[in-house]
């Protein structure tokens, strides 16, 4: 299937986020369903149900959707608490989702698997995955909603000496040291007046675990610069929002002569408001 390279990466950002494994789809010659048609395939409709369970914060329910190995590994898991937050705050609404389907929907099926693509509402993208498993479709990952995945008319791209200096940069640095130099949730005052009114319609529980999880994955101000300053960058896009992204590689080597990589990527959102740079969410 081919993907545009904005919208993998960042699928690869988000399903880092919640814990998932990115599937890798066949390439054999696909078959293609648009428009109207996903709202009433087997498949569009489960990925309907699954985002109205997830919103719903009935995650145990919308895991039953998935494949029998995948509900193995969430039975199994040790972070059931984290992920759970994850899912319900990157499902799509399901009115939306819906409405989206019916207008520019993109259902893509291969013999044993498949992904939905649909666009959202401010340059968003729905997404999921799918496995065909005992003759009925089945959930291997989403559906969630992916922002700015959409291909913007102008991109520009800064590293080194010009990532620093712009004041994304700075704030990304900011964002960090209030992040792991208080227990509370100051770091949300970097955020826009959008984010900040979402975080604080939020349960009190549900703020607790996004922090604790912000502070797991957002290394501390003097590990993001080092990461930064080996394989950091600036990606701005239609002069109104920017992402910082840092990739990490980490090798091991279990044996003499072997060695394993193994990557992940982080990536902090930020929006222009009345000038001034802020963070997304």
């Amino acid at each position: 299937m081919n993907r545009s390279p904005a919208l993998a990466a960042a699928v690869v950002t988000a399903v880092l986020g919640i814990g998932m494994t990115l599937p890798v789809l066949a390439q054999d010659d696909p078959k293609v369903i648009e428009g109207e048609a996903v709202l009433s395939h087997p498949a569009g409709k489960l990925v309907v149900k699954a985002a109205e369970l997830f919103r719903a914060g009935k995650v145990d329910a919308g895991m039953a959707l998935y494949t029998a190995s995948e509900q193995a590994d969430w039975k199994k898991s040790s972070e059931k608490a984290e992920i759970s937050a994850r899912r319900k705050e990157r499902a799509p609404d399901p009115k939306i989702l819906m409405e989206a389907m019916r207008k520019s929907g993109k259902l893509t099926l291969y013999p044993s698997e498949g992904q939905l693509q649909v666009p959202m509402p401010d340059r968003a993208m729905a997404i999921a995955y799918l496995g065909l498993e005992k003759g009925a479709w089945r959930l291997t990952g989403g559906p969630m909603v992916i922002e700015n995945a959409q291909d913007p008319a102008k991109e520009e791209r800064f590293h080194g000496a010009e990532m620093r200096a712009h004041p994304v940069y700075a704030l990304a640095l900011n964002y960090a040291d209030a992040l792991h130099s208080t227990k509370d949730d100051t770091f949300m005052k970097l955020a826009t007046r959008k984010a900040q009114e979402k975080w604080k319609a939020e349960p009190a529980s549900e703020r607790a675990e996004s922090a604790a999880y912000r502070r797991k994955v957002v290394p501390k101000k003097d590990a993001l610069v080092a990461s930064l300053e080996k394989d950091g960058y600036v990606v701005v896009e239609d002069d109104v929002r920017a992402t910082l992204v840092v990739l990490t590689i980490q090798q091991t080597s279990s044996e003499p002569g072997t060695v394993s990589s193994a990557s992940s990527t982080l990536s902090l959102g930020f929006e222009l408001e009345e000038g001034a740079w802020r963070l997304a969410q």
